[in-house]
């Protein structure tokens, strides 16, 4: 082989591992950024609306969206250099609205102490007010239901009595789990993250005899009957022209062997529904067929992420929206990989 020709190739082989070298360049900083960057995302003070105002008008939406979330950069960064101004009178405002109960004090010796005659009380004046906390307390709602007797039908001879309706317990009759008792294990369960055995402990603290066992079965039935609701406001939701939809991932204790499960997500738009509905639908996985199991047979439009799950191929009956903070994300990646 010619020496130049192996030179010329040399060269070319050389400028085609500069160009791969960059590429990978490209892609390692794009992959730091994703990892180690900034998970938040808030507009620069320069960025403009995607909309005109007169668009904004119709939608209902401030025109001044961008320079509102200025605004609290620039508060957070005051923070860090001058200690912030405590807003005065919240405080009394709130103590305001709860009900009031007077604790007096008063001497224990009311005669003066030097001439030991009886004193006169001349009034009494506020020191400081404070939050009280009533401790939980049982009782006993015993359910009576009023009956009537109407004197002057007698059908078949008989007497005709008219009583009036009496509310059945939501889950178990004649037991323990009326609906604030339930209410109380859903609230400290699934909104204070408090196990069943802890809420246990608490509740023979206070005197009711509960268990686990007892607190697990009310919870299944509930979800049960909860289900029927469920299916009625995804009803509702699926008649909007527009709706939001996403997946979100979380694990699952009990599901070893699968890294990952998923919620489903549906909810409204303030600006195409009269009502405001968020729908939560468990998934083992993130399948394309979860779609169609959640929307089935519907014609608007989806605002979702982006994820080729939502097919206009699978479903062209549905119009797919992307959201602008997704797309965002694509021309910032786009500059981050720029030299």
């Amino acid at each position: 082989m010619d020496k130049d020709k192996r030179i010329e190739e040399l060269e070319k082989e050389n400028q085609q591992l500069h160009k791969k070298i960059e590429e990978l360049s490209e892609t390692i900083k794009l992959l730091n950024a994703r990892i180690f960057g900034k998970k938040t995302e808030k507009l620069d003070k320069n960025q403009l609306s995607f909309f005109s105002e007169a668009e904004l008008e119709e939608l209902d939406i401030d025109s001044d969206i961008s320079s509102k979330e200025n605004e609290e950069v620039e508060v957070e960064l005051r923070v860090v250099c001058h200690r912030k101004v405590k807003p005065r009178g919240q405080r009394a405002e709130f103590l305001d609205t709860l009900v009031q109960v007077d604790v007096v004090h008063d001497l224990e010796q009311k005669n003066c102490a030097d001439c030991h005659e009886k004193l006169t009380l001349i009034g009494k004046k506020c020191v400081y007010r404070e939050v009280g906390l009533k401790q939980p307390e049982l009782f006993c709602r015993n359910h009576y239901q009023q009956t009537y007797k109407c004197e002057n039908c007698h059908p078949k001879g008989g007497d005709k009595i008219v009583a009036g309706k009496v509310p059945t317990s939501p889950i178990f009759p004649h037991s323990y789990f009326s609906s604030s008792v339930l209410a109380q294990v859903v609230t400290s369960k699934y909104l204070m993250a408090v196990p069943l055995n802890r809420q246990a402990i608490y509740f023979k603290h206070i005197g009711l005899p509960i268990d686990t066992k007892h607190m697990a079965r009310a919870i299944i039935k509930l979800s049960e009957q909860l289900e029927t609701v469920h299916d009625e406001l995804t009803k509702i939701l699926l008649r909007n022209p527009v709706i939001h939809m996403d997946g979100t991932p979380f694990q699952v204790l009990e599901e070893k062997n699968r890294s990952k499960s998923y919620f489903w997500v549906m909810r409204t738009t303030e600006e195409f529904s009269n009502h405001q509905i968020v729908a939560f639908n468990y998934s083992s996985s993130r399948t394309q067929e979860n779609i169609s199991h959640l929307v089935g047979a519907y014609t608007g439009a989806i605002m979702c992420d982006g994820y080729n799950a939502y097919s206009s191929e699978m479903y062209p009956q549905i119009t797919y929206g992307s959201c602008l903070v997704h797309i965002r994300r694509h021309f910032v990646e786009i500059v981050k990989s720029l030299k």
